[in-house]
């Protein structure tokens, strides 16, 4: 199974060559050539427009609305460090780990929310496309907000993701996330079949 969010790192990987599911994150969708699944976290006005004209064939999962599953946040008291990952944790009433309950998904940022959908599914192996988790422009041109958080809430995945028997890797070269083992984008379709 392939994440696909809008880092430039996505551009790396041919996607014609892909026949695992892939779950599109976001706007991922609007460029990807195939996509099984789309999933936001939040929906934006640009992410309602995207859910009010779906593509046949995609299955569109937005967390929030009827039917379909539920966010669960959490928010603490707020860190003293407003530039710390914590902080931006706090910011996006993140919750660490991933959920046990199929029909919720831990909030913190849609990639990672795409994480704990892919976990529901019990993969064998999950390859993460642009989640570069960096300040450069996302495919579509747009800035994103600060994702200093995004390492913690995939490093916080791991005792679940191994006990599941779920092998994980980032086709990001250079993606801050760094919690789990990198791949050459170009191996990404005979790695992933």
């Amino acid at each position: 199974m392939l994440i696909v969010a809008n880092g430039q790192s996505a551009r790396l990987v041919d996607f014609d060559r892909i026949k695992a599911p892939i779950i599109a994150v976001n706007g991922a969708i609007d460029w990807l050539p195939r996509a099984d699944l789309w999933f936001p976290l939040d929906m934006s006005e640009e992410n309602r427009q995207r859910f009010d004209r779906q593509r046949p064939a995609v299955k569109y999962i937005a967390c929030g609305e009827p039917g379909h599953v539920r966010r669960v946040s959490h928010r603490g008291a707020e860190p003293a460090d407003k530039s710390s990952p914590e902080w931006w944790r706090w910011r996006w009433s993140a919750n660490l780990g991933l959920s046990e309950d199929p029909g919720a998904i831990h909030t913190g940022n849609s990639a990672y929310g795409a994480l704990g959908l892919a976990y529901h599914m019990r993969p064998k192996r999950i390859v993460l496309c642009g989640v570069d988790a960096d300040d450069q422009p996302r495919i579509d041109g747009k800035m994103t907000r600060s994702l200093a958080h995004l390492s913690m809430l995939f490093e916080s995945a791991l005792p679940q993701l191994r006990g599941a028997g779920i092998e994980v890797v980032n086709a990001s070269p250079w993606s801050r996330v760094t919690c789990f083992p990198k791949i050459d984008p170009a191996k990404v379709p005979e790695w992933i079949i």
